[in-house]
């Protein structure tokens, strides 16, 4: 791993400790599939523990920092220090045995987020950040793609099917061939800052979460288009896609 910061260094290997954890877990989810009982509890008491070990070593390091979790349902909370914890973001994911989650953590300095962790336990990829200093995966530095051809290029998306789709979304999703909805907002956004994927759209989950990961997003080159007055959506993009995507926003 680049050393970036002496906090991102503890912080990076304290998550990859966590994640081995995660790991066994998820490996006794897939052996439970079939089983009567299903995994829904055994799933829930693997997140309290992560959760958990999380709030502990968190604690360890800045004990006066705040900690806020990722199903906070405010906009408005106010803080100058804190963590931003998502002890398993893609939880549906881990509990039906799908490969797709993370571990992911933010710290929140001078009312300013510094530095980012987002960890895939699975296939052992740490994406992190810290402000200014630029995006990582593992030990190389990131950026967005430059793709800007529709046909050659990846949406990832997060869309309510209990919603109806306006028009951005509707007229987004019909420009890309290729679309993708993983279930793991963290990695899709991480995906987006590695090239992997060239446009995240989101209308699904509380955006008050999503700012939290603005941070990798920016340090890779990528732009961050958040909700208008208008429509109520999140969408990360590199910057090929910038100006078509605030076209499609602005003529709908």
């Amino acid at each position: 791993m680049v050393y970036l910061s002496p906090l991102l260094n503890i912080l990076s290997k304290s998550v990859r400790d966590i994640g081995k954890k995660l790991v066994r877990d998820f490996n006794e989810v897939e052996n439970l599939q079939s089983s009567v009982k299903g995994t829904t509890k055994f799933a829930d008491e693997t997140y309290k523990r992560i959760k958990k070990s999380l709030i502990t070593t968190l604690g360890e390091l800045k004990p006066e920092y705040e900690i806020i979790l990722s199903n906070t349902n405010t906009e408005n909370t106010s803080f100058k220090n804190a963590w931003f914890i998502d002890p398993i973001d893609g939880f549906t994911n881990f509990s039906h045995g799908v490969p797709h989650f993370s571990i992911s953590v933010c710290v929140v300095e001078n009312s300013t987020i510094t530095t980012s962790v987002i960890y895939d336990p699975i296939k052992d990829e740490m994406f992190y950040s810290f402000k200014g200093k630029g995006a990582y995966l593992n030990d190389s530095r990131i950026r967005v793609s430059s793709r800007n051809n529709f046909n050659d290029s990846l949406l990832s998306i997060n869309i309510d099917s209990n919603q109806t789709k306006n028009k951005v979304e509707n007229e987004l999703i019909n420009k890309f061939i290729a679309v993708r909805q993983t279930g793991c907002d963290s990695l899709d956004l991480c995906y987006v800052a590695c090239g992997r994927y060239e446009v995240h759209l989101n209308n699904n989950v509380n955006q008050f979460n999503l700012l939290f990961y603005k941070l990798i997003i920016e340090e890779s080159g990528g732009t961050i288009i958040e909700k208008s007055n208008k429509y109520n959506v999140f969408i990360a993009t590199n910057n090929s896609y910038k100006n078509s995507v605030q076209e499609i926003i602005n003529k709908t």
